[in-house]
């Protein structure tokens, strides 16, 4: 008798597919949880089979490592959202400054020196906030490629094959 072997899916490419067993499980958690079948064709009957675990097989505790591993990968994911929100609106409003500023460019009476002066003041702060801004998105850029190089790493390591017995126990150990 042959061992039974799964093979593990991940990606984003899975997260918009939701199983019964997935639901409340993140992108990539739920990936994992969409590579364990159901052993049904099989119940009541023990093998007793020796496992094989090749270099594309997971063991329990790689499973373990994987299953905590994308439970933290969807933590990031969910980070990240939350920060490229932030940094698409404080763009529109970096955005909206930058057209309040040249809108009143238009009405400064350069004759004045107090309405070239706050003119003045006022192209400072938008500088100052454009450097702010360039600074927030490129340590957003970072954070995402980050955790792309995580997530590519997740994915050449878990995306194999493995047991499904062991993947319940894997998850019992992941307290998932």
């Amino acid at each position: 008798m042959r061992p039974m072997v799964v093979l593990l899916l991940f990606g984003i490419a899975v997260a918009s597919c939701g199983t019964a067993e997935a639901r409340g499980l993140g992108r990539f958690a739920s990936g994992m949880a969409r590579g364990a079948i159901s052993n049904s064709a099989h119940a009541g009957v023990r093998s007793y089979v020796a496992k094989n675990y090749t270099l594309d097989v997971l063991t329990v505790d790689q499973l373990v490592a994987c299953l905590k591993r994308a439970n933290s990968l969807d933590e990031e994911s969910e980070e990240l959202e939350t920060s490229r929100v932030a940094v698409q609106i404080a763009s529109k409003e970096l955005d909206e400054l930058g057209a309040r500023i040249e809108q009143r460019g238009l009405t400064v009476d350069t004759r004045v020196k107090r309405q070239v002066d706050g003119f003045n003041a006022d192209i400072e702060v938008y500088n100052a906030t454009v450097q702010s801004h360039k600074a927030r998105q490129a340590a957003f850029n970072k954070q995402v490629d980050l955790h792309n190089v995580g997530a590519a790493l997740f994915n050449g390591n878990c995306a194999k094959k493995y047991y499904a017995d062991d993947m319940e126990n894997a998850r019992k150990l992941a307290g998932l």
